[in-house]
């Protein structure tokens, strides 16, 4: 975590030019000159006043203005890093105030970011596979295998750095990089030895003192008062900022499946569905309920014994059909006196047209906005990604489509919540979802 950060510093304080702590000063170009390397960068003592040669990491104003540009205008989810506005001194052209996980956020997103715009390829290219390094050594689920690749792409990655940078810039720190890799094969994850949450803790103590004569006691009467206020919180059933959770007892009429997952943190307004959408909202409640997985293989057997049918002739029948056949099938089963699930009757209802829309929603213990409601925030949290498995025929004949996970990437425009029949409720995101 400190080794992350020391090197962040090293590299941007380098890169920007910060007086006093960049590592490459008249000192480091005199010793260029004592090692005999580098001709070129070395310093020309022959005038009154030391001229020092540009480097290839050296920065224009205008390249130092683009890089801090880069950092302060991202925005983030909102709980997944501090706001990058604050740390950039646009005057001085430099980062101020940050914290340890700033580093970290800054140098896996937004570093790559930065100097893939600013530098030439030569020393991006080596910055680049180093924050790459880091951001697999941190990563939550880690692969033997690619750890493996990892020790061996370490010390190249090293070598390509010191034939850019100059030697003063390589302390203990950057020599330490080479056995991170190690240490996660040989110990696992990062996040299970981290010291996040250990020093954030420990920051929080140090606020509580008070009196600096007695620190102890100003911890130990601050604890108490902040438990005394939990436990208030907790009698008066305040709910924490990111619980989604929703009890029976706010919705007594809600059934035991239906139930709305999350809760809003806006209000809401109601508004009718244009019939595109309602059928839509609808499909999508179909094919994504456990429940009606028997009801659709059933569908599909019945438009595939047609003869003639392609397979994805089929599949599109199948897509813009089914709803409307459920609904026929249910309704003639019940009509027969075969017993249908209340559940599945339920869906053969149909939503209401008239719907709640919210600006804000948090669940999972996250919050999205939508877009036009997040336009002007810190915070960008109307961002979305989904995984799903798609066909993909290689031509109008064929009848064996491969099936793999597509990776879609989108924007949250409307939160929408269905009603069925005022017994059960589902929430929909209706996103704009771009090509990659």
């Amino acid at each position: 975590m400190h080794m992350e950060k020391n090197v962040f510093d090293n590299i941007v304080n380098t890169l920007l030019g910060v007086d006093n702590k960049t590592k490459d000063n008249l000192q480091s170009r005199h010793d260029l000159k004592e090692m005999n390397i580098r001709e070129h960068l070395q310093v020309d003592e022959s005038q009154a006043k030391p001229n020092i040669p540009e480097a290839l990491y050296n920065m224009s104003p205008k390249r130092r203005k683009l890089f801090c540009k880069v950092i302060k205008d991202a925005r983030f989810p909102d709980g997944y890093a501090s706001n990058m506005y604050s740390k950039v001194s646009s005057e001085d052209k430099k980062l101020v105030g940050l914290k340890t996980h700033d580093s970290h956020i800054i140098m896996h997103d937004l570093l790559p970011l930065a100097i893939s715009r600013t530098l030439p390829e030569s020393v991006a290219v080596p910055l680049l596979r180093l924050c790459n390094y880091f951001k697999q050594v941190c990563a939550k689920v880690i692969n033997v295998s690619e750890i493996q690749k990892l020790e061996a792409e370490i010390p190249e990655i090293l070598c390509q750095l010191e034939k850019v940078f100059p030697p003063s810039f390589f302390d203990i720190m950057e020599h330490l990089t080479i056995h991170l890799a190690t240490e996660v094969r040989l110990a696992g994850p990062v996040q299970y030895r981290d010291m996040w949450s250990i020093e954030r803790y420990i920051g929080k103590l140090k606020s509580m003192i008070r009196t600096k004569s007695h620190p102890e006691g100003s911890i130990a009467e601050g604890y108490m008062f902040d438990k005394s206020l939990q436990g208030c919180y907790t009698k008066l059933n305040q709910p924490p900022r990111h619980n989604d959770c929703i009890t029976s007892s706010a919705h007594p009429n809600e059934c035991q499946y239906l139930i709305r997952i999350g809760r809003p943190l806006s209000a809401c307004a109601t508004s009718e569905l244009d019939f595109i959408s309602w059928t839509q909202a609808q499909r999508y409640v179909l094919f994504n309920y456990p429940q009606i997985t028997s009801y659709a293989q059933k569908h599909i057997k019945i438009l595939s014994a047609r003869k003639g049918k392609r397979k994805r002739d089929v599949d599109c029948a199948h897509h813009s059909n089914f709803h409307t056949w459920f609904v026929d099938h249910v309704q003639s089963l019940s009509a027969k006196g075969i017993g249908v699930p209340e559940e599945v009757n339920l869906l053969a209802q149909k939503p209401y047209m008239m719907v709640k829309k919210y600006n804000s929603y948090c669940i999972n213990g996250c919050n999205f906005h939508t877009r036009d409601y997040g336009e002007g925030k810190t915070t960008q949290c109307d961002a979305v990604s989904l995984s799903a498995k798609t066909p993909c025929y290689s031509s109008a004949k064929d009848k064996n489509p491969a099936i793999g996970n597509v990776d879609y990437y989108g924007r949250i425009t409307e939160i929408i919540e269905l009603n069925y029949s005022n017994v059960g409720h589902v929430v929909l995101f209706k996103c704009d979802y771009l090509r990659v």
